[in-house]
């Protein structure tokens, strides 16, 4: 796909939005999108600016910035019933979201979509949280990563210390938790 210009035209907005360029213009001048005017007289729209639009508007956002503009998280947790609530709680709220079901699906996810964070469960088969740990250990490019388990205990403390780990939440935690601790991917919005 190709990448969205920082800077966009009327004319890509009209486009993106599925709207005619009019409209675009109308938007600019009653003050609901921010653009500045080149010495041409032709507007620019910042990329940023047009997401806090379209956030704001509750307008889709467009298939073309979905994945490039969104952040992204991983879940990784055998709890399917744990995996839908948190993926259906974060999706509106402008992240693209996977999920895995145990360590070892969640470390070729990692590979694969490259996630910004990883909400990441302790106890799983396969391969658990701490092998994955140690995977991520070992690669250069680490995401974000959140720990989401049962066990509070300072054994399980004293484990993950040696690991680069952004937060741990314990289960069950509230959605403004959850909200809270990745609120960091979009310091704008939250």
């Amino acid at each position: 796909m190709k990448q969205v210009p920082t800077r966009l035209t009327t004319g890509q907005i009209a486009k993106l939005s599925s709207v005619h360029i009019n409209v675009v213009k109308k938007w600019i001048a009653d003050g609901l999108l921010n653009a500045y005017r080149l010495p041409a007289g032709h507007f620019r729209i910042e990329k940023k600016e047009y997401l806090r639009f379209l956030n704001e508007t509750g307008m889709p956002l467009p298939d073309e910035l979905r994945d490039l503009d969104m952040p992204r998280i991983l879940i990784i947790d055998d709890d399917q019933d744990q995996l839908d609530l948190v993926e259906t709680f974060l999706d509106p709220l402008q992240f693209s979201v996977e999920t895995a079901t145990d360590g070892h699906l969640g470390l070729i996810q990692i590979g694969a979509f490259k996630p910004d964070l990883v909400l990441l469960d302790i106890n799983m088969p396969r391969a658990n949280g701490f092998d994955v740990l140690e995977a991520l250990k070992k690669q250069q490019s680490n995401p974000e990563i959140i720990i989401v388990t049962g066990e509070r205990s300072s054994t399980l403390t004293s484990q993950l210390a040696i690991y680069s780990i952004r937060d741990i939440l314990y289960k069950p935690f509230s959605l403004t938790d959850l909200k809270e601790a990745v609120a960091f991917l979009q310091p704008e919005i939250s």
